[in-house]
């Protein structure tokens, strides 16, 4: 967990990880050149707890941070987590069991929750859970969410770690290049409260990438009909997963004022639940000003 001048909230974060039901983990921090109470709230918390790993530096940024944090860890397992989150008690449990049990996923987020400055729970982010689908959607935009990750140490060592030219979309960037050889999923749970302030919304926006960028890159796929038809020759997929995508490109065709191309796709969507659940993601999209999977 890097810090950076975050002694507002910083120890409900520390506290949410102490407080975890599964409790065999070493909590590495970094303080990255804090200049307000950060330091001695930290401090603290290490004293009273050994597992917590705490290293303090000059101030060089997330990248570096992150990165060195990502060294350090001897577990099997790395779970990220932000200064200002919150994360369910049951968190590091769930992921746990579910990465023991899935040898082919490598990199596993969760559902979040916004919350406000007080804590107050807002809008919930129900975020694509299928690999395959998650795969569809990185090439519109990032879908996982960085502070509720745990990773297998071997596939962030194989990636080579947080690339420092990926300024501002590290993770973004992380997970396109992992996707390439291992499984990126989310867990279908809210297991991680992400706390809205004046800083953090600038993180949601570099999470949601620029629109510009976005842009550029539908520019780049080029026609998403013929995108789709590629994507599922080449991918296989669950009758839901298909369904999951097939409503998703009919949602961004009807965005683009497609609709005859948009209703083409009607009859390849067969399942209820797929229905619901990209329905919910889309929800996910409009709420976040169509910054992201547009």
């Amino acid at each position: 967990m890097p810090v950076y001048n975050a002694a507002a909230v910083v120890g409900e974060a520390v506290e949410s990880i102490l407080n975890q039901t599964f409790g065999d983990f070493e909590f590495i921090i970094v303080d990255d050149g804090s200049t307000d109470d950060s330091g001695r709230i930290l401090r603290e918390y290490a004293r009273r707890d050994d597992r917590i790993k705490l290293y303090t530096q000059e101030n060089g940024g997330l990248i570096p941070s992150l990165n060195r944090c990502c060294r350090i860890a001897q577990g099997r397992y790395i779970a990220r987590m932000d200064a200002d989150d919150i994360s369910l008690p049951t968190r590091f449990e769930k992921q746990f069991r579910f990465l023991e049990a899935h040898a082919e996923i490598g990199v596993l987020g969760t559902w979040i929750q916004d919350i406000d400055e007080h804590g107050t729970p807002r809008t919930a982010w129900p975020v694509p859970t299928d690999p395959a689908v998650i795969r569809w959607f990185l090439m519109f935009g990032n879908c996982i969410a960085h502070a509720s990750v745990m990773m297998r140490r071997e596939v962030l060592e194989r990636a080579g770690y947080y690339r420092a030219d990926a300024l501002h979309v590290e993770d973004y960037d992380l997970w396109i290049r992992v996707s390439e050889f291992t499984g990126v999923a989310n867990f279908p749970e809210v297991l991680l409260y992400y706390r809205l302030s004046g800083e953090s919304v600038s993180g949601r926006n570099r999470l949601l990438q620029d629109q510009h960028t976005l842009e550029v890159r539908r520019r780049f796929l080029g026609d998403v009909t013929e995108l789709y038809r590629g994507y599922t020759k080449k991918v296989m997929l669950t009758p839901e997963a298909r369904a999951e995508i097939a409503l998703d490109v009919m949602r961004r065709l009807w965005l683009e004022k497609k609709y005859f191309e948009a209703f083409r796709f009607l009859p390849k969507v067969v399942s209820w639940r797929a229905i619901k659940k990209t329905l919910s993601v889309g929800t996910w999209v409009i709420q976040s000003r169509g910054q992201i999977s547009r």
